[in-house]
């Protein structure tokens, strides 16, 4: 499954970086990340998001990545929005590192405030694939759907 995502996001990059898109900016609130930034590559109908933050806003001991790839049917605002992507999350305590990834699928809505800037509002959920903590592995521990506030811009 690990491989089929990865297969997906790079026939995905490969593809845009042939088009011509538009680059979006933004921050996050909830869902993959507490709090977050993101860079989103859109070309007609589809996008691809890579996006840093936090699962802990005030300890800067861990850090979360993720990437979805994402599709943006036409139509009036709000309009739907679906991704379908990965989430890693790699987390320190005192000498100890973890990390865990997940399968992520997110769907919401998205507004257009006009003046190149947007609102999504949506949710996401995380199918755990595997965690690792104090030096013990496990696998699909848990599922977790978490809401997700968004901010964008096009610069």
């Amino acid at each position: 499954m690990r491989l089929v995502v990865v297969l997906a996001f790079v026939a995905a990059l490969g593809t845009l970086a042939q088009a011509e898109g538009t680059w979006w900016l933004g921050i996050s609130l909830g869902g993959t990340h507490f709090l977050g930034a993101f860079v989103e590559y859109r070309e007609g109908e589809m996008g691809v998001l890579v996006s840093l933050g936090t699962a802990v806003p005030w300890r800067l001991n861990d850090l979360s990545l993720a990437f979805q790839l994402r599709r943006y049917p036409a139509g009036p605002s709000p309009a739907p929005y679906l991704g379908l992507g990965g989430w890693a999350f790699f987390v320190r305590k005192g000498a100890s590192w973890g990390w865990l990834a997940s399968l992520d699928l997110s769907a919401g809505l998205q507004w257009d405030l006009g003046g190149g800037m947007g609102l999504e509002l949506g949710a996401i959920l995380h199918y755990f694939l595997a965690v690792h903590w104090e030096g013990s592995t496990g696998f699909n521990s848990r599922t977790l759907i978490l809401p997700a506030l968004a901010f964008e811009w096009a610069p």
